[in-house]
């Protein structure tokens, strides 16, 4: 494409205008008298806008600066509002780049991004229903506020299409994990989808040499960004990476933490090993091995009738030491009394942090009429300790995929009720498999959701040559 800039007078008030941004730019609005000019018919006058007030911007037609190592030149300028609050304006700069093509510069108060055409986003699969989140790139993004309507209230330099002042646009903004946004935009005449990604303001304004008193920036954002002293990409940082690595690592995690829990639920039911059971109806003495302390030790005891708690009293030493001491009253540990014990029941289970060596255990019940079986194990895992970090992965896994549950009303409530019951009559097991099933599902009706879109190369974000 030529570099060249070419110079006209408007054919309504005889200014010199620039002709900037190569052959894809249509028309041309004077910055004078807001005549339009169709530059396809000899400059012929399209539409006049009169008394139009010129809105104060930081940036101008013809400004150049770069952004992501890539020379952008500003040609056009729109002006919106929204219908609903008019004093709601942001600035929209139409950008050229002699190798890249156009895309937008966005100045909305204090923020600053960079937006693009996209074309190969699925905008039937879209338009049929109008979904809350949309998959693009295999990227995740969620529709936060209900669909706006703006208009067009200044229009300036050159555009690719005829912008009227007062043109109506119905949006809807899809926010993604990794700061993208994917904006669809839709006017009486066709639909437009952009990616934009929010930029480093000092960075931009730097970039095109935009004096200190025309920048519009929060202090706080003046105050990170010096303190990071400018030492990384912050213009368009990351903005070629695919949003699928995102959500490829947060499935990961998902797996991994499931996998893992799931290793130590089948642990706690196969790896644990017994060390000594017996039923006794007098009292016993018996020395038990310790293995392995990496894991906890476990003393588990049950009675023919309730009598347990007021018959039974057990003591554990170690080379003659006292390490472990319980009855109806005392539980005694490591050389501490921690109060109450049992007090109900029929049945008990004590969990111990026993290191390796030989202990003496002495079991000893005041009722002969009652007999009392015990069981003691190693390399025991409570299920205590796992299902909090169930339910932790369990909220992680219903915020990544809410938006399916929006979809799947019925479904996803009857796996829950599913995983209630089975919890009921199989215990906590069945926790890890109702968590699997409705996990499972989930994902299914993600990889069903991100089919529809189609994967593309993110270097055809730069080489798009429209607009």
């Amino acid at each position: 494409m030529s570099k060249k800039i070419y110079a006209i007078k408007c054919t309504n008030c005889a200014a010199p205008l620039d002709i900037l941004g190569g052959g894809r730019v249509n028309t041309l609005t004077c910055a004078y008298c807001h005549a339009m000019l169709d530059l396809n018919d000899h400059y012929k006058v399209l539409v006049k806008f009169n008394e139009i007030k010129r809105p104060d911007a930081p940036f101008e037609i013809g400004m150049q600066g770069t952004i992501q190592g890539l020379k952008w030149t500003i040609i056009g300028w729109i002006s919106y509002k929204t219908i609903e609050f008019p004093s709601e304006t942001w600035h929209e700069f139409f950008l050229y780049s002699p190798t890249h093509g156009y895309a937008w510069l966005i100045n909305e108060k204090n923020q600053i991004s960079f937006s693009k055409r996209i074309r190969n986003f699925d905008l039937y699969a879209w338009q049929t229903n109008y979904a809350k989140t949309i998959f693009y790139n295999k990227g995740h993004y969620i529709q936060k506020e209900s669909k706006y309507d703006i208009y067009i209230d200044y229009v300036e330099g050159g555009l690719s299409w005829e912008a009227k002042f007062g043109d109506q646009i119905t949006c809807r903004d899809y926010h993604g994990v990794t700061k993208k946004i994917i904006n669809i935009e839709q006017s009486k005449k066709e639909t437009e989808v952009y990616l934009t990604q929010g930029l480093n303001p000092i960075t931009v304004y730097n970039a095109f040499n935009i004096p200190k008193e025309k920048r519009i920036i929060k202090r706080n954002i003046i105050e990170r960004f010096e303190s990071q002293q400018d030492s990384k990409k912050n213009t368009l940082e990351n903005f070629e990476t695919s949003d699928e690595e995102s959500n490829t690592s947060i499935f990961r995690v998902f797996i991994t933490l499931f996998i893992l829990l799931l290793v130590f639920a089948v642990s706690s039911k196969f790896y644990t090993k017994p060390i000594y059971e017996t039923s006794f109806t007098s009292d016993i003495k018996h020395n038990i091995t310790i293995d392995s302390s990496g894991f906890l030790s476990s003393l588990y005891f049950s009675a023919t009738g309730s009598g347990l708690s007021a018959n039974l009293k057990i003591w554990l030493y170690k080379a003659d030491k006292k390490i472990f001491y319980i009855d109806s009253d005392h539980v005694y540990f490591s050389k501490k009394d921690l109060g109450e014990s049992w007090r109900y029941g029929s049945s008990a289970i004590v969990y111990l942090k026993l290191d390796e060596g030989t202990y003496r255990l002495i079991a000893k019940k005041d009722n002969p009429g009652i007999t009392i079986h015990l069981k003691v194990e190693e390399n025991v895992i409570r299920m205590t300790y796992i299902i909090p970090l169930l339910i932790i992965l369990f909220i992680l896994i219903l915020s990544q995929y809410s938006h399916l549950l929006i979809s799947n009303k019925i479904v996803i409530p009857i796996l829950l009720f599913a995983t209630f019951l089975g919890y009921n009559i199989l215990g906590n097991f069945a926790i890890f498999i109702g968590l699997f099933f409705i996990f499972a599902y989930l994902q299914e009706s993600y990889s069903n959701y991100s089919n529809h879109y189609p994967k593309y190369d993110d270097n055809d974000f730069f080489d798009d040559w429209d607009d």
